[in-house]
């Protein structure tokens, strides 16, 4: 989880294709992007997703808007729950985008 204040930007973290866009229990709105090596990002707790997804765009660059921080789900504040997996596995992504964990 990484903090971050209500409306603020949640940008790709690197280029891919959206394989989910969804609402799902206590991950709240959610961006799936499957990217070419392989591995897996989610991107959940959204309050909106980017206006090019919403009408289907389906490939994003590197940085590139996907949403933005919102408290769907179940939540005690505003944040972004990053997900990596990496050959269907969850591993934490702290490591590999050097992200600080709430």
């Amino acid at each position: 989880d990484i903090p971050a204040p209500a409306g603020a930007w949640v940008r790709a973290a690197a280029a891919g294709e959206v394989v989910g866009l969804r609402r799902r229990g206590a991950s709240g709105l959610e961006v799936e992007l499957r990217h070419a090596d392989g591995y897996v990002t989610r991107y959940a707790h959204l309050g909106a997703v980017a206006p090019a997804l919403a009408t289907g765009r389906r490939r994003v660059a590197a940085g590139e808007p996907l949403g933005r921080i919102g408290r769907s789900g179940i939540t005690y504040g505003t944040h972004l729950h990053l997900e990596l997996l990496i050959r269907g596995d969850r591993v934490d992504p702290a490591p590999h985008f050097r992200l600080q964990p709430c």
